[in-house]
């Protein structure tokens, strides 16, 4: 699967690591959705979703690129929306930054927010600090800040 940018699930050991997580504790509660567009047996295209209380969080996917030219991840969320509405999900949520390919599927956008809460404590102290500051400094040392819109409805 596609591999450009180092945003693939198999790029980093942390990043391997955090979607093995994710999934596992997803499988344990029947969340876990594994799509994949196959073309003569073989995966051309892959989404690891989060299916619950009616909604369909797709969380990441993936293509190979030799078939891009055939938008394997187009047909795969064509078909996967097909399968929402005949599921009756009430939302098909492509989270992440709002891709271009992402907005073809949608004409409305949601920021997301996340809120944490620390303990008025030494470890409180310490706990939001790392949290604060390492997220700062591990974006800068990559480069990155965080994109303004989240997720995509």
């Amino acid at each position: 699967m596609e591999g450009r940018g180092g945003t693939a699930i198999l790029s980093q050991a942390d990043t391997t690591r955090f979607y093995r997580e994710v999934a596992t504790w997803a499988a344990r509660r029947g969340w876990l959705r594994l799509k994949f567009l196959r073309l003569d047996g073989r995966a051309v295209a892959f989404d690891l979703v989060l299916e619950a209380e009616g909604v369909a969080h797709v969380l990441k996917g993936g293509f190979d690129p030799a078939m891009r030219q055939l938008g394997p991840g187009t047909v795969l969320t064509g078909r996967s929306l097909e399968r929402a509405f005949e599921l009756g999900l009430h939302s098909y949520e492509l989270h992440g930054t709002d891709d271009a390919y992402k907005l073809r599927w949608t004409t409305a956008t949601r920021t997301r927010a996340r809120i944490q809460a620390f303990p008025p404590s030494l470890v409180g102290t310490v706990a939001h600090l790392a949290a604060d500051r390492g997220q700062a400094l591990y974006r800068r040392m990559r480069g990155r800040e965080p994109p303004e819109r989240l997720d995509v409805a």
